[in-house]
């Protein structure tokens, strides 16, 4: 016995425009190589990440980074754009996180750093997508056994609240160009 099925034609290349996407894992290493904070590491240690990173879509619109929060895994934009934004409602854009980019390590960071009396890492805005994006992410699991190294824990923390303090400077300007603008 046989039996058949039948497949629209559009059903099909939907299907098979899917699986094109994937990145192999030579593209994610080709990739992460020129992610800025990887920049130091080992090639063996970038291979690892490169092969457990996950590819995913965000559509446009999609809050992807909320302020006051942890995120449970680190993403990497591999296409498209996101806005970090000084609030949901009448947001001001403080800056643009594209290709390359990566945000949501603070959750990551902070359970790395649980065994430590220090003050839980929160995100200081929120990331909206701009458009459709394409990204990259490392989840807790395989962060804990690839990122397990302490000098890449204080590298990634400290990038971490650099981009923070910068990104709260940046607020403070553009609040201060609004008042500017009203009066």
């Amino acid at each position: 016995d046989v039996d058949l099925i039948i497949v629209e034609d559009e059903d099909y290349m939907a299907i098979q425009d899917r699986g094109a996407s994937k990145m192999s894992v030579d593209e994610r290493f080709r990739f992460v190589q020129q992610v800025p904070i990887f920049k130091n590491w080992e090639p063996y240690r970038l291979y690892r990440v490169a092969h457990s990173l996950q590819q995913d879509e965000l559509e446009k619109g999609v809050v992807a980074l909320k302020k006051g929060e942890s995120n449970k895994d680190w993403k990497f934009v591999v296409g498209g754009k996101l806005d970090i934004v000084t609030g949901l409602v009448d947001p001001s854009v403080i800056t643009t996180v594209q290709i390359h980019d990566y945000f949501g390590e603070s959750g990551l960071l902070n359970k790395a750093e649980k065994d430590k009396f220090v003050p839980q890492l929160v995100e200081g805005s929120y990331a909206i997508a701009a458009s459709k994006v394409e990204i990259l992410t490392l989840t807790e699991a395989n962060f804990n056994q690839i990122i397990n190294h302490r000098g890449s824990i204080d590298s990634i923390k400290s990038a971490f609240l650099a981009k923070k303090k910068w990104r709260q400077t940046r607020t403070g300007q553009l609040k201060t160009e609004r008042s500017r603008v009203k009066n």
